[in-house]
This record gives structure tokens, C-alpha cells and sequence, in this order.
């Protein structure tokens, strides 16, 4: 048996958004846009255009900017352990606890005279060279190097072997994270702030070294990346915790006031570095060209 109807005529196949000469086999599993071969690209869930992926990975890059170019090294806290230990070398090779290099690099406000294994203060450059004592300037007298020396100074093993043990552990997570310029300036404004505080909150007379600020600091600028990018913050606040009653536990051989300094301005110096790198990422998309 025939029938005489006509068949429908087939729809003419849908042109590619991207290349309006080529017909599209799919359509974009997030626009809907008709695509082309070469223009499908696979995702998770079917294909999707160029404008999505590129969208997608926009996205993805400026959510978290990076602070580091890709492929730089970190070898920075590892420079700076070499540092300590030739500093700590030099301290034991000449003398110890009564070192020259020691009273050079530690911290203190007033000068000290050191006349054989005793040390004086508040004696002028001519009274101590009278009685043969090597007279070293405190901050007050211009030695002001010693709110950065004095936090790569140690005059004891253990004191040493602790920290380089902290700084070869954070050290190079953050150099990973910021970059090594933006994490030297972090470091030493962690040292410089624990400095400041041991000036303002220790007794007159105190000496301080010791690489403890700049590891207070490194952990309060680690906090701070935590919470800015929404991560879990609570092993963190679990090792600061620990710390802060270890600091405590130690009476009076252990400067808190340095630890609170280096933790308050690793922070500030965090967030102000983390804040910075997200407005050039937003001030780079502005000027970026808009994709066809």
C-alpha cells in the first residue's frame, strides 16, 4: 500500500557559535551553546565551549592568587638557618655567653661595658676604655641593626636547635606561599616587631636573642592565610596554643614579649601582602582584553 504524503524535510543542522561555516554535533553542557568538534572540549559531564572553560579556569586562578611565580625556588629559610648556625659559631669560638659577637648582635636598649667576664651598664665610652672593657652601644645609641641582628643570634644549642628546627618546618611552606621576597619581608618585620615589644614591655636592662619572633610571626601570618582562603584554621591555633603555654612554662628565661610582637606583626604583614596580591589580580582582569 502507497501513500502519497510528502516526508517532513530534516532540519538543517545548527552552525557553530564559534565558526558559523561548521555544523555543531553538540551543544555546551553550561551555555547551551551549538559547538563545533574542535570547539568541544571534554569536562567532567559531556563538553563544554571555550567561553566556559575559560571562565571556569578565570575563576578558579583569581578566587586565590597566587603569590609565587611558578617554578621559583625556596630556599630561603634554609639560607637563613646557615646563618644562626655561623652566627652560634662564632659566639662559642669567642667566648661563649661573654662573646663580643654576642653583646654586637643581641639586643638591648644601654650600653654595656664588658670588662673581662663582667658586663656594666649605663658607663660611657671613656670610663669602660679606662679600665680596658670593650664598650658596645644598646638602641638608644644608634646600634640599631640589633632589632633584626638579634634574631638570628643564639647563645645556646638547645635554643638554637629548637627554632632552626621551627624555621626548617614553616620556613619553607611560606616561602611557598608568598614568594621569597614577600617572605623575607614578613620574616624580618616578625623580628623586627618582636624587638620593638622586648624594648617597650622587658625590664630596662634585659638582653634578648633569639630567632623567636620571626617564628611567632610566621605562624600568625600561616593563621591568617588560613582564614582568608577559608581553610581550617585549627591545627594552627592548636600549635600557637602550645606554644604560648610553653612560652609561659619557661619563667622568665623566655621573652613572651617578643613572641606576642613577632605574632601580631607576622599578622599584619600577612594580611596586608595577601590584600595586596588580590588587588592586582583585580586591577590585571580590568586591564585584560575581553575574550572573543
Amino acid at each position: 500500500m502507497s501513500s502519497t504524503e510528502v516526508p517532513p524535510t530534516p532540519p538543517a543542522p545548527l552552525a557553530c557559535a564559534y565558526h558559523p561555516d561548521r555544523p555543531a554535533g553538540v551543544r555546551c553542557q553550561r551555555c547551551g551553546a551549538p559547538i563545533c568538534g574542535e570547539c568541544m572540549i571534554e569536562a567532567p559531564v559531556g563538553f563544554q565551549c571555550p567561553a566556559c572553560v575559560a571562565s571556569a579556569t578565570a575563576h578558579v586562578r583569581t578566587g586565590r592568587p597566587s603569590l609565587r611565580k611558578p617554578g621559583a625556588s625556596s630556599i630561603a629559610s634554609f639560607v637563613m638557618i646557615g646563618i644562626n648556625v655561623a652566627i652560634w659559631l662564632a659566639i662559642i669560638l669567642t667566648g661563649g655567653d661573654t662573646s663580643p659577637v654576642a653583646s654586637a648582635l643581641g639586643l638591648n636598649l644601654t650600653a654595656t661595658c664588658d670588662v673581662g667576664s663582667d658586663t656594666y651598664v649605663n658607663v660611657d665610652p671613656a670610663t669602660c676604655a679606662a679600665s680596658f672593657g670593650l664598650w658596645l652601644p644598646g638602641v638608644q645609641d644608634g646600634a640599631w641593626w640589633k632589632l633584626l641582628s638579634s634574631g638570628f643570634t643564639h647563645l645556646a644549642i638547645v635554643h638554637l636547635g629548637f627554632n632552626m628546627v621551627v624555621l626548617g618546618m614553616l620556613g619553607p611552606q611560606m616561602d611557598r606561599l608568598l614568594g621569597t621576597w614577600r617572605f623575607l619581608a614578613l620574616y624580618g618585620s616578625s623580628i623586627l616587631g618582636g624587638s620593638l615589644f622586648a624594648l617597650l614591655l622587658s625590664p630596662i636592662n634585659t638582653f634578648t636573642v633569639g630567632a623567636s619572633g620571626g617564628l611567632f610571626g610566621l605562624m600568625g601570618g600561616l593563621l591568617i592565610i588560613a582564614l582568608l582562603r577559608h581553610g581550617d584554621a585549627r591545627t594552627i591555633l592548636i600549635w600557637l596554643g602550645v606554644n604560648v603555654v610553653f612560652t609561659f612554662a619557661g619563667g622568665g628565661s623566655i621573652s613572651w614579649q617578643a613572641h606576642l610582637g613577632g605574632l601580631i606583626f607576622g599578622a599584619i604583614t600577612t594580611y596586608a601582602l595577601m590584600r595586596c596580591a588580590e588587588y592586582r589580580a583585580r586591577i590585571g582582569r580590568l586591564r585584560r582584553p575581553p575574550q572573543p
